[in-house]
């Protein structure tokens, strides 16, 4: 049974990685990353939690910062979240994750909520 984190399930994030050539999960599993994300308190801890270990953790064999990005858009639309950073800068905070520039639960959230 997939895991399930604000409404989304582990499945979804496989199947946009697959979308993005990716084929297996190497350094982790989206079940685990959902599990340990569950303990955070908020939208934005919890959302942090899977893009570090999808980028940070370089979690599928390809298209870690695409299946990140496209998983904060689709956490976003799922909880109707109408906040956050523009596509643009997600995608270098994205960036930033995977070349371990920033690492930090809270920094991550930080850039993520844009404030």
């Amino acid at each position: 049974m997939a895991a399930v984190l604000l409404g989304v399930t582990s499945n979804e994030i496989r199947e946009l990685n697959r979308g993005f050539g990716g084929r297996i999960e190497m350094n982790n599993n989206v079940d685990t990353i959902f599990a340990s994300a569950n303990y955070a308190t908020s939208f934005w801890e919890k959302v942090a939690h899977v893009v570090r270990g999808i980028a940070g953790g370089h979690l599928f064999d390809n298209g870690n910062k695409r299946t990140a990005f496209e998983s904060v858009r689709l956490f976003r639309r799922r909880n109707e979240v109408v906040t956050g950073t523009s596509d643009t800068i997600l995608r270098e905070t994205v960036r930033l994750i995977a070349i371990h520039e920033v690492t930090e639960i809270e920094d991550i959230v930080h850039r993520l909520r844009g404030f």
